[in-house]
């Protein structure tokens, strides 16, 4: 018996985007460890409307803390549910 836990992913996000296809404003590639999303190499055009929409996926998608790192470096941890109010 085997299974697979998939832990890289590619989060697209946008103004317009609502499914696979769309067109969107940011990519990031998405790093999983159990619970926690490390975001990495985001790249597009990033506003804080799109932001809160990708912490809601990652919410959705059963994240409870996710990391990012800014292009300066300054690394952070949120917790996603403080950041989605839906």
């Amino acid at each position: 018996m085997a299974e697979i836990e998939w832990v890289v992913g590619i989060m697209r996000a946008g103004d317009h985007f609502h499914q696979y296809g769309d067109p969107y404003d940011v990519s990031a590639t998405v790093l999983r460890s159990g619970d926690h999303a490390e975001v990495l190499g985001a790249s597009g055009r990033m506003s804080r409307i799109i932001w809160r929409s990708m912490v809601c996926t990652l919410l959705h998608e059963g994240i409870t803390t996710a990391s990012w790192t800014r292009e300066d470096g300054r690394k952070f941890v949120i917790n996603t549910a403080d950041h989605c109010r839906e």
